[in-house]
C-alpha cells in the first residue's frame, strides 16, 4: 500500500501500487491533491459498485490543473480511422486528438468500496472539466465475455465515441479504429471462456 486517505465520515480511501502506477497518466494528481478532495466526500456505504465525485479546490488550490479531455465536433463511428496512444500506466490504448486543455480548479476521483467495513480502495483520479464519458471501451471492470459486459462496452464505445483526451506530446499517437482496437485487445483484461 502506497498511502492511507481519510473521507469526510472517516473511513479510508487506500491507495495501492497498481491505483498509484494507473495515475501515472495523470502526473497533475498528487498525494496533496488527493487528500483534500477526499476529505470533503462522503461515501455512500452500501454502494457496491465504483463510486465517484467531482471535487472543487478553487478555495485551496486555484485553478491548479488542465481538463485534457475534450468533447468532438462530429461522433467517431467504429470503423473510422482515427487516433489512439497508449497512456503512461495502461496496457490498452486511449482514444486521443490534439487540442488544448482548459484550466480547471476540479478533480474527479473514484473509488470502490473493499471488504472492510470502512475502506475504499482509490480507482482513478484526474483534473476533471466537469465532463465523464464514464469508462473506457476497454476498461478492465467491463467483461466483455458476458451479456452485461457487452452491454457496458456498447455504452462506453458510444460515449467514447464522442471524446478523447488530449494526446501526450511525449507519447507516441497511431492510427487505427475503434473496430480494430476491439479486435485486437478485448482479451488484455479478460479471456474468452
Amino acid at each position: 500500500m502506497i498511502n492511507v486517505l481519510k473521507f469526510a465520515d472517516g473511513s479510508d480511501l487506500n491507495i495501492y501500487e497498481d491505483s498509484w502506477k494507473h495515475l501515472q497518466a495523470h502526473p497533475e494528481i498528487t498525494i496533496q491533491l488527493l487528500a483534500v478532495a477526499t476529505a470533503k466526500i462522503k461515501p455512500n456505504p452500501h454502494q457496491t459498485e465504483n463510486q465517484g465525485a467531482t471535487i472543487d479546490l478553487i478555495s485551496e488550490y486555484g485553478m491548479w490543473g488542465i481538463g485534457n479531455l475534450i468533447e468532438l465536433e462530429n461522433p467517431v463511428e467504429i470503423t473510422e480511422i482515427t487516433q489512439f496512444q497508449f497512456r503512461r500506466g495502461r496496457v490498452s490504448p486511449t482514444h486521443v486528438s490534439s487540442g488544448v486543455g482548459k484550466p480547471t480548479s476540479l478533480i474527479t476521483i473514484y473509488f470502490k468500496k473493499e471488504d472492510s467495513e470502512n475502506s475504499y480502495e482509490l480507482k482513478t483520479a484526474y483534473a476533471s472539466i466537469g465532463k465523464s464519458p464514464g469508462k473506457e471501451p476497454i476498461c478492465p471492470s467491463i467483461n466483455p465475455h458476458t451479456d452485461v459486459g457487452k452491454l457496458e462496452r456498447l455504452k462506453a464505445l458510444e460515449s467514447w465515441s464522442r471524446y478523447a483526451l488530449i494526446a501526450d506530446p511525449e507519447l507516441p499517437v497511431f492510427e487505427s479504429s475503434w473496430g480494430e482496437m476491439l479486435l485486437k485487445y478485448d482479451n488484455v483484461y479478460h479471456q474468452a471462456e
